[in-house]
């Protein structure tokens, strides 16, 4: 990663005008967990392409692993702006709503429309049966959590969700076997 890193930079102080060299810079040092100076960088990316869709998303996604969450749920917004069906800032959007417990029914919504352009990806269905145990609503969410295990069953978090949902449910083995394999994972 570190060669990449240094390859990348000297790719942007060459060609400093190719939005997607940013791109894989951010993603480079996201790897690295090199947190600050990937939000420096994709900062003044999104100034000189304040319309990319993904410089907006990763630096979105960025500012989430640093606990700078209005600032997530702000870029995400924005890449909605620019392009209302971008799958993974509607996925990733429901999700933090979900796991900050707001704005649930929007979750919701945002967290179904994904589905309805990816149905078969496993991590959407997880962040809807996720928003909808976060609702209340632990039947629907035991089912769809179902489904998203079911598509990525070596997956922990979906596992340890769908134990959620089913502890909920007072299913008690059931949870406690998904508990025991989001552990093992």
């Amino acid at each position: 990663y570190k060669n990449a890193v240094r390859i990348m930079e000297e790719a942007i102080e060459l060609r400093p005008n190719v939005a997607q060299f940013y791109a894989m810079y951010g993603s480079l040092l996201d790897e690295l967990k090199q947190y600050d100076k990937a939000i420096a960088a994709l900062g003044t990316a999104v100034e000189t392409f304040p319309k990319d869709e993904q410089l907006n998303f990763i630096l979105g996604s960025i500012y989430d692993k640093v606990g700078k969450k209005q600032q997530t749920i702000e870029k995400m917004k924005f890449v909605l702006t620019i392009n209302p069906e971008h799958v993974q800032a509607l996925n990733y959007l429901a999700y933090t709503y979900a796991e900050m417990e707001i704005e649930l029914e929007q979750a919701k919504q945002m967290a179904e429309k994904a589905l309805s352009i990816k149905p078969d990806d496993g991590y959407i269905k997880d962040t809807l049966g996720w928003v909808l145990y976060k609702k209340g609503k632990f039947a629907e969410a035991v089912k769809v959590l179902e489904a998203a295990h079911q598509s990525q069953s070596g997956e922990s978090i979906i596992a340890e969700h769908l134990g959620d949902a089913y502890y909920a449910f007072d299913l008690v083995d059931k949870a406690l076997k998904m508990y025991q394999k989001a552990a093992q994972l």
